[in-house]
C-alpha cells in the first residue's frame, strides 16, 4: 500500500522539519508531495491529482498537524474511508490562542449544521482518505470539506481522529 501525503503550502518556514518527521514516522511506503499552487483548494486537487497512493492524507505545511498522528489515520481508513484529525475531540490538543479556538470553534459549529455533517472539525486540513473514494467523489476543483460532504451523502462513515499541534 502507497500513502501519497499532500502538503499545501505558501513559505512555510517549517516545510523541511515537517519532510523529516513524516519520513521519520510514517510507517508506510510514501511519497510526499508539496503542493504550491495559489489557493488552498488547488492546491490540494493538484496534488490529489498527482497522487499515486491508494490513501492520500492531507495535511497543512505550517507544522500545525504532528505527522505522528497519520499512522493511526491511515489504519482507521480500513474503517473509515475518510478520517478527519481534530483538534477539538476528546483528547485533541491545540495551541491556538483563545480567540483564534473560539471562532474556530465557531465556524465549525457553522459549518456542520449547514453542512449536517457529523464531524467535529468539518474545517480541518488534516484529511485521510480512500483513493476509491476520492475518485467517486469527482466533481471537479472544489474544496476538500465539499468532498468530504459528498462522502457523507454516498453513506461513508468518517472517524473524527485526535491530533495534537506540535510546532
Amino acid at each position: 500500500m502507497l500513502v501519497s501525503v499532500i502538503i499545501p503550502c505558501k513559505n512555510e518556514p517549517y516545510l523541511n522539519r515537517l519532510i523529516s518527521e513524516i519520513n521519520d514516522y510514517l510507517a508506510y511506503s510514501h511519497e510526499i508531495l508539496v503542493q504550491t499552487e495559489p489557493g488552498l483548494a488547488k492546491a490540494v486537487m493538484c496534488g490529489a491529482d498527482r497522487a499515486k497512493g491508494d490513501i492520500l492524507v492531507v495535511l497543512d505545511g505550517d507544522g500545525s498537524h504532528s505527522p505522528r498522528n497519520i499512522n493511526r489515520m491511515v489504519n482507521l481508513v480500513a474503517t473509515y474511508p475518510v478520517v478527519v484529525g481534530s483538534r477539538y475531540v476528546k483528547g485533541g490538543i491545540s495551541h491556538d490562542p483563545h480567540i483564534r479556538q473560539f471562532l474556530s470553534r465557531l465556524f465549525c459549529r457553522i459549518a456542520r449544521a449547514t453542512l449536517n455533517l457529523e464531524v467535529e472539525d468539518p474545517m480541518s486540513g488534516f484529511v485521510a482518505i480512500d483513493r476509491r473514494v476520492l475518485n467517486m467523489c469527482k466533481v471537479g476543483t472544489i474544496r476538500l470539506q465539499i468532498r468530504l460532504r459528498t462522502a457523507c451523502q454516498i453513506k461513508w462513515m468518517l472517524q473524527n481522529s485526535r491530533i495534537s499541534h506540535q510546532f
